[in-house]
């Protein structure tokens, strides 16, 4: 019995879960185990722990990435919606709505460029063809992150909406 209860403290607490200080008894005393925390790498250097989330905000969190895809509308509308209820789903719906911003206004840019610029029209449609893949990519990245209840990070974003990131 001794043998068993000293290996069950040994085993750390299941990833993944739902996060909150559970007392573990071990004979008179209680101590309380720390929840797991997850690592993930900062852009400029330095390691940044947090919690993963589960549930419905992961969902919700997951289709403001993919709402993206579609224009700064849906983000947008999530954020304002769920912002005072669930940090988690209006940070990334805001985090969703600027990096699509952002590549709304790049195409716009390129299309201004290739229809008005003569001799550079050429960098406007290469532009029109790669910012659609780049924003798939990047969407589809930051769905798989939400959906595992991880904070997504896009390399570039236009500061439409306030996230604390």
């Amino acid at each position: 019995r001794k043998i068993a209860s000293r290996l069950s403290s040994l085993i750390p607490p299941p990833t993944g879960t739902r996060l909150s200080r559970v007392p573990i008894l071990r004979g008179s005393e209680t101590t309380a185990v720390e929840p797991p925390v997850k690592r993930a790498s900062v852009w400029f250097g330095g390691d940044m722990t947090y919690t993963a989330h589960t549930g419905a905000s992961t969902s919700a969190a997951g289709f403001a990435h993919l709402a993206g895809l579609t224009g700064p509308v849906v983000p947008l509308l999530l954020y304002a919606l769920l912002r005072r209820r669930d940090s988690f789903v209006s940070s990334e719906a805001g985090k969703a709505a600027n990096f699509s911003t952002m590549m709304v206004a790049i195409l716009v840019v390129a299309t201004i460029i290739r229809m008005y610029v003569p001799l550079v029209g050429f960098l406007g449609t290469l532009a029109q063809w790669v910012v659609p893949v780049v924003a798939i990519y990047f969407s589809l990245a930051g769905f798989w992150l939400a959906r595992q209840g991880n904070p997504a990070h896009y390399p570039f974003q236009l500061k439409v909406v306030k996230t604390h990131d």
